[in-house]
């Protein structure tokens, strides 16, 4: 199983649970969408994950907004492992190798991109011909959502933007030039077609592990030339031409297909053999291999190569699967020598696991060992092992290069040592170029480290009272005579401290005898060449005269914020004289240490950083938490505020019904302090995020302000702070209040009523004059629900169940309009109704209109012969939602008083075209029916 990046680790378990409840997968290339129907989240969530070109996350985010930049959420872990699904390709690779893409590349090429080739003989049935005719393709639908899916890939098809569509993603920027200038790529036209869209569907359904079936047909057991697809709710059958048959053999083993992709491996090897005495490998074949005789085997059938090549690389073995030839190699052999091993473990590490007797292999590299001594003739000697001195020099073990045999332990991968031989000899003559050539790799041999600074001369220092750094030195020879010391032409070998420079080399080093900096870069100077100066005596204190590094932080009038550091001195040092040098301190005496902080803290440590206004988020989003527990507040400002609530002062309605609102006085309560609703919608119109108030520090992204981020401009009187709403937002900003009406005040009763929508009042029936149906008492709250929407100017959304009478409900507030109106005919224009509905279901509205309230005259819209000049003789048009996307250029010409949109749920995509053309209708009120829970977030 795929393992999860370290930033994901800690949701691994969530993530495991949560692989059940994933609802769809949307991707571009390395870019993903994936929802989970969250049982904690009512509408679930969207993990959005992005991939770099090895494999490993770039970036994500998440909907659910539990998760950081840092750790993630359980939802992009559970994302995470979806995308593999246990394998260790991501979904976009597998994808491009799958059986469901390859069959359908090839029928966008044989059938074309466009769904009209497409013929629909039955309303279950679509199919694609060949020019001479021929069957080529077949689309069964098996249950209604089938039929749904059908109609919408192939009829109701939307065409994809760049701003609607995801696979306009990781395009690269030649692909996205074509398609603006009309002239899409081969590959542009199938990715946005309908065909790329069922490979995507057939890909889905076996993630979700929905049980399909697959079948081959073959002429009188001949080569299949039939490929049959059975899901659940469809059925898809394929012709298939040899070429055909050969572009999909290698995607078989990766499906739950009868016929299999047999690899040579199989047929040729019966096992693997490794001879420790001989360092040898043996292969051993099966007697009837593949690769001694392909065309002459049994019942075996020799398929075209869709190369042209006359020499056939795939055979059919009937009701077994396909062999693939790919002539002689390694895997032909019957013995491989030690310098074949290792090129071959490489190439066939999984065969090899899987053949390979009674030995196990290593596949995770790991880093040798090394043992180095001089001999008593000066000649360096470097061994190589694995666990223990001698392991790969003993009898029967091996070093193969990249790879080495321990015998009982099996082979081990190995990262590649410097040499070729497990024992290597450098002769006296030769060490002084070996240290120098190999001076990065003895830098990790303990005893044997080259040394830069030369063992002749110790580097010294001194520092003048104006703080002036001067490098001295020293050349006096600090070596004990009992040390065995070998002197070679550049190199003197000192036992154990390593090789140090014969040569003085200060020309070629910056520490050098004779430098001098002054103090306003003696910092920088001792950060550029820390590793140097450790070299020189006393140089640096092992003890810090600093306590510790402390923070303040506070706000000047300019409205910035203004962070300071201090350090405290420890007690013994309070009386002495030191010397600062930005984040370093002199000691006399002692030396120079580098100030007690944290190294990500550092950049604040010089002095005094002043933040504008316009970095002041960043700084409290990113350094906030990093500086913890150093940092004290010299304002009250900057101490975050307690969660506080919004409390309406007054609430008044004013207006008519058409132009009218609500005013009100809104302030926001905490126990630190109350501010009003303009003082936040001032800070909010800023672009900032927190706002250092009076009362403290305000997080505006915090929920509490949302509805107060999204009203418009001019809400908010600028002479008195009353917030001037409509009634759809007084309803749903009351209904997260705690309001206190005054009922003494003005038009007091109609605010009351918009309060009454929030408690579920009761509220009157509509005039039902010529309503020849019987409401039952929960249909009848609903339409005293829709009734007051009606006159409140609100369109809304009716959800209950198939079969409670969502129509009837629907009607009833159909009949109460028009009865209102046809009272006041001489003052506006005649009432007309709008029905959209999917087109099964048109007639049974025509026929629930007709019977529920026959007073209607009703005109269906819809067929080819269809003509918008009945509305001049009708009250209510049906038409279904296919016919509102292909002429709502004419449709949204028409003001309608009511729209009733049922079954809204199939426009829940806001980036469809559906969606889009369904928001240019004009209508006085807009009412959604739907008995299938709408997975989008409100807009």
């Amino acid at each position: 199983m795929i393992k999860l990046p370290k930033s994901l680790k800690a949701h691994g378990r969530w993530a495991q649970e949560l692989q059940r409840h994933l609802d769809e997968v949307i991707f571009s290339g390395p870019t993903y969408q994936l929802h989970f129907s969250d049982p904690e989240i009512q509408d679930g969530a969207w993990a959005f994950i992005q991939l770099n070109e090895q494999g490993k996350l770039k970036d994500y985010f998440c909907s659910c907004d539990s998760g950081d930049a840092h750790n993630g959420c359980y939802h992009v872990a559970a994302a995470y492992l979806a995308i593999y699904g246990g394998s260790h390709l991501p979904l976009h690779i597998r994808f491009e190798k799958s059986l469901w893409n390859r069959i359908c590349t090839i029928y966008s090429h044989k059938v074309g991109f466009s769904p009209h080739a497409m013929t629909h003989p039955a309303p279950d049935l679509f199919t694609a011909y060949s020019h001479s005719g021929k069957l080529l393709f077949e689309a069964h639908a098996n249950s209604s959502s089938g039929r749904e899916f059908l109609e919408q890939l192939f009829l109701e098809r939307s065409p994809e933007t760049e701003e609607s569509s995801l696979k306009f993603s990781n395009l690269p920027e030649i692909e996205l030039k074509l398609w603006r200038q009309g002239r899409p790529s081969i590959h542009m036209l199938y990715l946005l077609s309908c065909w790329n869209d069922l490979a995507r569907w057939m890909l889905m359904q076996q993630i979700r592990e929905e049980p399909y079936t697959i079948q081959f047909n073959s002429p009188e057991e001949g080569i299949p030339n039939h490929l049959h697809l059975k899901f659940p709710d469809i059925s898809l059958s394929f012709y298939l031409s040899e070429t055909n048959l050969v572009e999909i053999i290698p995607s078989l083993n990766d499906v739950n297909s009868p016929l299999k992709l047999l690899n040579v491996q199989d047929t040729q090897i019966d096992r693997i053999s490794f001879d420790p005495q001989q360092c040898v490998l043996n292969i051993h074949h099966n007697r009837q291999s593949v690769s001694q005789s392909p065309c002459k085997m049994d019942h075996c059938i020799p398929l075209l190569d869709p190369t042209g090549d006359n020499v056939p690389r795939w055979f059919y073995l009937p009701g077994k699967g396909f062999i693939h030839h790919a002539g002689e190699g390694l895997l032909d052999r019957h013995k491989l020598e030690p310098s074949e091993i290792a090129p071959f473990l490489d190439k066939h590490t999984d065969l090899i696991r899987e053949k390979l007797e009674g030995i196990s292999l290593q596949e995770k590299p790991i880093d040798p060992s090394f043992h180095l001594h001089f001999d008593d003739g000066e000649n360096l000697h470097i061994e190589t092992f694995l666990f223990e001195r001698g392991d790969l020099t003993s009898a029967d073990n091996h070093f193969l290069g990249s790879w080495a045999y321990i015998h009982g332990d099996g082979f081990f991968r190995l990262h590649p040592p410097p040499f070729d031989k497990p024992n290597v000899t450098i002769a006296r003559d030769r060490v002084d170029r070996f240290v120098t050539e190999e001076r990065s790799w003895l830098v990790n041999q303990p005893g044997f480290v080259p040394h830069i600074v030369p063992i002749e001369s110790e580097l010294t220092y001194q520092l003048s009272p104006e703080g002036m750094l001067e490098i001295l030195s020293d050349t006096h020879l600090p070596t004990e005579s009992s040390l065995r010391q070998i002197h070679f032409n550049s190199w003197i070998y000192i036992e154990p401290h390593g090789f140090f420079s014969r040569v003085c080399r200060y020309r070629d080093l910056v520490v050098r005898p004779g430098l001098r900096i002054p103090k306003q870069q003696v910092s920088t100077f001792l950060r550029m060449h820390c590793d140097e100066l450790e070299h020189i005596s006393d140089f640096f204190s092992s003890t810090s005269p600093i306590s510790s590094c402390q923070f303040s932080l506070d706000i000047d009038r300019e409205e910035r914020l203004v962070l300071k550091a201090h350090y405290p001195l420890k007690e013994e040092y309070e009386d002495r004289s030191l010397i600062w040098f930005d984040e370093w301190v002199y000691a006399p005496g002692e030396g120079f240490s580098r100030l007690p902080i944290d190294p990500e803290l550092e950049r604040f440590t010089m002095g005094k950083r002043v933040f504008e206004t316009s970095d002041i988020d960043l700084f409290l989003e990113k350094e906030w938490e990093l500086l913890g527990k150093t940092l004290t507040l010299d304002t009250p400002r900057l101490i975050p505020t307690a969660e506080g609530e919004w409390v309406a002062r007054q609430i008044v309605s004013s207006g008519d019904r058409d132009e009218g609102g609500v005013e009100m006085l809104v302030d926001y309560v905490t126990p630190q302090g109350v501010l009003s609703a303009r003082q936040l919608w001032r800070a909010l119109s800023g672009d900032r995020r927190y706002y250092p108030s009076r009362i403290g520090l305000i997080d505006l992204q915090a929920p509490a302000f949302r509805w107060l981020r999204q009203l418009p401009l001019g809400r908010l009187d600028s002479s008195d702070e009353h917030l001037s709403l409509t009634h759809l937002e007084a309803v749903r900003l009351i209904a997260t209040l705690d309001i206190d009406v005054d009922k003494t005040l003005e038009n007091g009763k109609v605010a009351e009523s918009i309060l009454g929508l929030i408690s579920r009042s009761e509220f009157p029936l509509p005039p039902l004059t010529g309503f020849k149906s019987e409401l039952r008492p929960y249909q009848e709250m609903g339409v005293r629900w829709l009734w007051h929407l009606y006159h409140h100017n609100l369109s809304g959304l009716l959800c209950d169940d198939m079969g409670l009478g969502k129509t009837h409900q629907a009607m009833a507030l159909i009949c109460g309009v028009y009865n209102t109106l046809l009272k006041h005919q001489g003052e506006a224009p005649p009432p007309l109704f709008l029905v959209v509905c999917p087109t099964s279901v048109i007639y049974h509205w025509n026929e629930k209109c007709r019977k529920i309230f026959p007073d209607l005259s009703i005109e269906v819209y819809h067929g080819s012969q269809r003509s918008l000049t009945c509305i001049k003789r009708c009250d209510l048009l049906i038409t279904s939602y296919g016919i509102v996307r292909s002429d709502i250029q004419q449709l949204k010409e028409i003001p309608f008083t009511v729209v009733l949109l049922d079954e809204i749920q199939v426009a829940k995509n806001h980036l469809s075209g559906l969606y889009r053309a369904l928001k240019k209708l004009t209508a006085d009120m807009v009412v959604g029916l739907t008995g299938t829970p709408i997975e989008n977030h409100l807009r």
